[in-house]
């Protein structure tokens, strides 16, 4: 028989992560990265391992099949396509303030667009996130 967390401990969860500022999902994506540092869109069994790890953190099955994405910091839903118009589009081409700049928080190899691409947390990039007390500039 498996265990499980209670709807009380669910709820007392959701209310922590919400009390944190939003840039804080970056935490969920060192995790991410902690296990699948090297994605690769165009190779479909690494492509749905890293999905696989994204989905653990942010995946909703949906009623009829499929998974949505929510942030938990946040408290909500994200587009349809999620994972490819945002986090495909954005984030691991490196054009997203998380992988480029000086408040960057994620190393990307290679640092501009292409696949494969590996990502990792330098101690700088942890700082980063750590004494940010603002949402990063704008790029």
């Amino acid at each position: 028989m498996g265990t499980y967390l209670s709807k009380e401990a669910i709820t007392w969860a959701r209310m922590q992560l919400e009390k944190l500022s939003k840039d804080q999902i970056a935490l969920l994506y060192f995790l991410i990265f902690a296990r699948c540092p090297k994605v690769d869109r165009t190779i479909p069994a690494k492509r749905e391992k890293f999905e696989s790890e994204f989905y653990k953190y942010f995946g909703v099955p949906i009623k009829g099949g499929g998974v949505a994405s929510f942030n938990p910091f946040d408290g909500k839903w994200r587009t349809p396509n999620y994972i490819n118009s945002t986090v495909y589009g954005r984030l691991l081409v490196g054009s997203h303030r998380w992988t480029e700049g000086s408040e960057a928080f994620f190393t990307r190899t290679p640092s501009s667009s292409g696949w494969p691409a590996e990502f990792s947390l330098t101690d700088e990039g942890f700082d980063n996130l750590l004494y940010r007390n603002q949402p990063p500039l704008p790029t």
